[in-house]
């Protein structure tokens, strides 16, 4: 199994919009390996370190949990969108060569480039919000929200990236089952 570190957004109930009245709630639901952000009314975040099998596994199952202690909890966004070429010909059914040949422009689309990796080297990663608005344009309506793995009803919604220097205070659940508040701060 492998360790896989993601963060889910949800949107709480209005009738119950305090993020910390569902920490309890979390833990029993086996949330137990995440971070809990808590500092936005009405919304709550989690980061995850979760062992899987594949990473769609660990998405998946962490998503479940949430749902089973947030029942009436919407599902907002996941990040990090870091995906491979062989993970993109995947998802749109292209094979990784063909990929390789636009992401390197020796195949070139008519309007939209293909954006440039944001990891480097031998297993460049690309963040699948980047390229999604050039898989529209080459194979329009390949990527799907139930290709990815989700089940929003826009892609976008699923693909927004991590903002960085967001301060907010956290709940990890990882270390003991009664909560502490800790803080996040904006060079973390």
């Amino acid at each position: 199994m492998k360790n896989f570190e993601f963060t889910l957004h949800f949107k709480l109930p209005p009738e119950r919009p305090d993020p910390k009245s569902w920490l309890d709630a979390l833990f029993e639901a086996g949330c137990d390996d995440a971070t809990v952000g808590v500092g936005r009314l009405g919304q709550i975040a989690l980061d995850f370190a979760r062992d899987a099998t594949t990473a769609r596994k660990a998405v998946a199952s962490a998503i479940a949990d949430v749902e089973r202690a947030i029942p009436k909890g919407a599902f907002i966004a996941a990040d990090p969108d870091l995906v491979g070429l062989a993970d993109i010909a995947a998802l749109v059914g292209m094979t990784r060569q063909n990929l390789q040949k636009f992401a390197t422009n020796a195949i070139k689309a008519p309007a939209v480039a293909f954006p440039p990796p944001v990891v480097l080297g031998n297993d460049a990663k690309w963040r699948l919000a980047e390229i999604e608005p050039w898989l529209q344009q080459v194979k329009p309506g390949a990527l799907t929200p139930e290709k990815i793995g989700c089940r929003s009803r826009r892609p976008n919604s699923t693909l927004r990236t991590k903002r960085k220097g967001f301060s907010a205070r956290s709940v990890d659940l990882r270390r003991t089952r009664a909560p502490t508040v800790m803080r996040r701060h904006a060079s973390d």
